[in-house]
């Protein structure tokens, strides 16, 4: 075979199939190196799409055959089929996505249109939010409804309303979120699958009206046994779920989706998995709220095909990109090596697709269907050759993207900070404490915009809880409030929230007139009349 044939890496096979310099013929797959790992997050899920091989394969060598290499119709253009990869062997093709979607590019610049929307919180969400304590915000999206869905096993009525020491162990040991017996086989998220629908509808229904949103993957970590778990080398989380999350650019979380392998639900094959993503984010948007959002992501998602769909629904959508993805765009990438740091060179295409090469420590290669490299901007970079700080020139593309893409990292080193660190005997355990991390997160982020005594993340965790812990505590202990109430005490009084007066053994002074008092707030665990009650706890 070495002798008649001639070995290529399957990276060239790919760059002359995009040429249209290969016709449709059998070829062979040498077997991958075994010391070359697959370090990219999707390499396991996309058989089958030539823009989503694994780096095993794209560096393992393919043979060809001598005879195919000299004919004279060798570089002739033929109609071209999806690569399908088998253990020894590739058939290599295109898409028909690809095929049919013909651009034709020209050099130059994109004209960013004008928008009116009116960005931003509005006075009616300042008044509503302003005023609401931690609890209180927190109670958005963990309200009633969520409550009453999540169910322990078995419910008895003697239980359920007095605490026992294991009380808390037997209910987390016990918590169900669906009807085992409705279950979506095709689901493997089906048990906890109400619980994100609900949550989703709430950080939509209280989101800020914003521009600028990005979209990622975050990790929830787990190290149990379950088919959904994933192995990402190099992340801070290796171990655990993989979810794609759509958030604003401070952290704020409107939509997660687990993923799930083959089944998670995206089935727009002709824009890929990515793709299929980003399109069930902007539907989510528009249809809760129809706008000229600005959606932004990295080059796992990014496609030609899937800015022009962006664009048809009026989303505007700007993200790094794949070189094997610009749709014969002609841009010269061995030139734009040899250019000095701050170079550029853009391409528009027919369908007005924005493309930017970029030249910084490497290449940067950026596609949107919004905006283009005016107005340009600096960037300051360090130079090791020279050894101090340089100005480099900066197309507006670049900084856009840079300014608005880190909403998801934020949110991940949000939840971070205090993780809820409960271990479950459940595999889904880790998904529900990462869904009360992230509703808490998004109660802060609440409170930060719209609060003028704005509390760090610690002391907003802290009161939720103490508020909680004196709303629902059983035993109170009777005898005088010991000075002044504490603000958390102050949001618990005022919450109009089953405050029952109870008789008490000895006399204490009464919260509202200061005097003897035989009752007392059970709920406040302070002494008050009952001529007083009302007064009491009504700011």
């Amino acid at each position: 075979m070495a002798s008649s044939s001639k070995s290529l890496c399957v990276n060239d096979i790919i760059n002359l199939l995009e040429a249209d310099e290969l016709s449709e013929d059998t070829i062979f797959l040498e077997p991958p190196d075994e010391n070359i790992t697959d370090e990219d997050s999707d390499n396991d899920e996309h058989t089958g799409d030539i823009n989503h091989l694994p780096a095993s394969v794209l560096k393992a060598n393919v043979i060809l055959p001598k005879e195919i290499l000299n004919t004279d119709n060798y570089y002739e253009s033929k109609k071209k089929k999806v690569v399908t990869t088998k253990k020894n062997r590739v058939v290599v093709g295109m898409k028909k996505s690809q095929k049919d979607s013909s651009q034709i590019w020209r050099e130059g610049d994109l004209e960013t249109p004008k928008i009116t929307e009116l960005w931003g919180p509005d006075e009616n969400s300042k008044i509503k939010y302003g005023s609401l304590a931690p609890f209180e915000l927190f109670e958005l999206f963990f309200d009633d409804q969520v409550f009453d869905s999540i169910a322990p096993d078995t419910n008895n009525g003697l239980v359920s309303n007095a605490m026992r020491r294991n009380r808390f162990d037997d209910i987390f040991h016990n918590l169900h979120f669906s009807n085992n017996n409705n279950l979506d086989n095709s689901d493997k998220y089906a048990k906890i699958r109400p619980l994100i629908t609900m949550i989703n509808t709430r950080f939509l229904m209280h989101a800020p009206h914003e521009e600028f949103h990005s979209i990622d993957e975050s990790m929830v970590p787990y190290y149990g046994k379950h088919g959904c778990k994933q192995f990402i080398r190099g992340k801070p989380i290796r171990f655990g779920y993989k979810v794609w999350v759509g958030t604003l650019r401070l952290g704020y979380a409107l939509w997660i989706s687990p993923y799930q392998g083959k089944n998670t639900g995206f089935n727009q094959t002709d824009v890929g998995l990515g793709g299929s993503v980003i399109l069930a984010y902007a539907n989510q948007i528009i249809n809760h709220r129809p706008a000229p959002y600005h959606l932004v992501f990295d080059n796992f998602f990014t496609g030609v095909t899937l800015l022009e769909k962006l664009k048809s629904i009026n989303i505007r959508a700007t993200g790094t990109i794949r070189s094997n993805r610009v749709m014969k765009c002609p841009i010269d990438f061995g030139k734009m090596k040899k250019q000095p740091r701050g170079s550029s060179c853009s391409f528009v295409s027919n369908n007005a697709i924005f493309i930017c090469c970029w030249r910084d420590n490497n290449i940067v290669c950026l596609a949107s269907n919004t905006i283009g490299t005016d107005p340009i901007s600096v960037a300051n970079r360090w130079s090791t050759s020279e050894k101090k700080r340089l100005r480099i020139s900066q197309p507006n593309i670049v900084s856009v993207y840079n300014k608005n893409m880190g909403g998801v990292d934020r949110m991940d080193q949000n939840i971070s900070q205090y993780r809820i660190g409960i271990r479950g005997k459940k595999w889904y355990s880790s998904i529900v404490l990462y869904i009360i991390d992230l509703a808490v997160q998004n109660a802060w982020q609440l409170h930060r915009m719209y609060n003028k005594n704005k509390m760090d993340q610690l002391a907003f965790r802290r009161s939720i809880v103490i508020s909680y812990l004196t709303r629902y505590k059983t035993e109170p202990t009777p005898g005088r409030s010991g000075g002044k109430p504490s603000s958390v005490i102050m949001e618990i009084r005022y919450d109009k929230f089953e405050h029952y007066l109870i008789p008490q053994d000895s006399q204490t002074r009464c919260g509202q007139c200061h005097q003897k008092t035989t009752t007392r707030c059970m709920k406040c665990n302070i002494g008050v009349h009952a001529k007083c009650n009302v007064l009491y706890h009504t700011k």
